[in-house]
Order: structure tokens, then sequence, then C-alpha cells
């Protein structure tokens, strides 16, 4: 894809040569009419808008406004078009409580935190000198995630699930804090 920063005059079309059959505005003040002069197909797009417009050697670009506007667009083949925009309604969740604990790892696995449908998060932080590796019951050096010392993991994804480290030769520490709610 490439972009393209431009300044579209007031009451004109600007012509440009781009190739493609996408068009993204990244950047505008005001919606941007773009026309595809091979198809006679145009759009008015406005920033974060995006269109799939017929195969194009050239745009030609304007704009309803009374001033010149300053304007950053991406031209590409054969891109997917959607909007950046989002519309609706937004509920963003209070974070409910945060438990903190420090384990003592070993070479053999032990258990950070057992699993709990109602956890979203897990952060772990290796205190330790030696590297520690994350995973389940069975985790080994070989299969585990490495944490490094002073590293941080945060987890998301299978917060609920049960974790467990395991060190080389241990002992190491390793901070745990689950995010609930």
């Amino acid at each position: 894809m490439k972009r393209y920063a431009l300044k579209i005059p007031a009451g004109r079309e600007l012509e440009i040569v781009a190739v493609g059959d996408y068009v993204r505005v990244k950047q505008a003040g005001v919606p941007v009419t773009v026309r595809v002069p091979e198809a006679d197909q145009e759009v008015e797009l406005e920033e974060g808008d995006d269109a799939r417009l017929a195969r194009f050697q050239h745009l030609r670009l304007s704009h309803a406004d009374s001033a010149d506007q300053a304007v950053v667009l991406y031209v590409g083949d054969g891109t997917q078009a959607s909007s950046a925009k989002v519309g609706g309604a937004v509920q963003i969740a209070q974070a409910g409580t945060i438990a903190a604990s420090v384990v003592n790892v070993g070479s053999a696995p032990t258990l950070l935190c057992g699993a709990s449908v109602t956890r979203r998060a897990v952060r772990f932080q290796n205190l330790g000198g030696e590297a520690v590796y994350l995973g389940p019951s069975n985790v080994t050096v070989s299969t585990g995630i490495r944490l490094d010392p002073g590293a941080i993991w945060i987890e998301d994804n299978g917060a609920a699930a049960a974790w467990y480290a395991v060190a080389v030769t241990g002992p190491a520490e390793v901070r745990v804090q689950e995010v609930r709610g």
C-alpha cells in the first residue's frame, strides 16, 4: 500500500497518478470525494473510511469545504474495504479485584494459581535469579513459556486455567497477580 500526503485545493479537483483498486482516508478534516474517471465511479469518504473501487490508474479528489484541506490517503491493490470507525456504545467493565502472592518455584512443577472462572487476567513476574517456565501441570523447561529474571508475562486468553511453573534448579520466586471480577 502506498501513502499519499496531499493538499486538496478548495473548489477544485486534484488529480493524482495512483494505480490500484482500494483507497483509505487516513487523515482528513472534511469528507473527501474520490472519483475514478476510468469507471465513472465516485465515493465520499470520511477520515477512517475506505472503499474498494474499480481498477484505476489515477484518481480525482475534491471536497466541499471553502479552504484547502490536507489529506493522507493509502492506495493499494486487492485490499478488503471496511471502516476504522467504531459506532455504537462501548461499555468498560470495572477491573474488579487484584489478588497478589509470591510463590517459590523449584525443579518440579509448582502451582502458581488454581483454575478460576472468575479470573479475567493473570500477571506473572520472575523475581528470582534464573529463568522459570510457565505452563500446565506437566510443564517442563522444554515445553514451558520461558520467563527470564525480572520479566513479566500477562495472560488474558488463558487466564482462567491453572498455571504452573518450573525452574532448572530453583528456588526462584514468582510474583502472581490475579485480576478477578
